[in-house]
């Protein structure tokens, strides 16, 4: 069994504090549920997977100052959102996460900046037969 070492913030929710780091290179978030198990091989697919839903029609690759200040945060750079095909949606004032197989968009996962927006993070594409490892890193003791 894991041991708990220390609170941290989420990639995914943004709590500064939820997420549960272990010295097995396991996190849990207890806000959003959010879960990396870096230790265990990633999860294929192994049928067809259903197209994501059209993201929305304004993505551009430019992100706004406040943006690219949350990103710093995690130490996301600019450049690993161009080569990770991350896009921004200034009508909605998203960060917008893709995931693809071949040449299409199977996923996509919205962060909204919006004070508007109901909710923090929107999934969009058949998320619920994937494990979405987006950016694995190395967790410091």
């Amino acid at each position: 069994m894991a041991t708990f070492l220390k609170h941290t913030a989420c990639p995914r929710c943004g709590s500064k504090d939820n997420l549960a780091v272990y010295d097995d290179g396991s996190a849990f978030c207890f806000g959003c549920r959010y879960t990396e198990r870096p230790n265990r091989p990633s999860f294929v697919v192994d049928r067809p997977l259903k197209p994501a839903s059209t993201t929305p029609d304004d993505v551009v690759q430019e992100y706004p100052q406040h943006v690219l200040d949350w990103l710093v945060k995690y130490d996301i750079t600019l450049q690993e959102l161009i080569e990770r095909k991350v896009y921004y949606s200034p009508r909605k004032d998203q960060l917008i996460f893709t995931w693809w197989n071949d040449n299409s968009c199977i996923l996509w996962q919205a962060r909204n900046f919006s004070k508007k927006a109901k909710v923090k993070c929107f999934t969009s594409g058949n998320h619920h037969d994937m494990l979405l490892i987006y950016k694995s890193q190395e967790i410091k003791k």
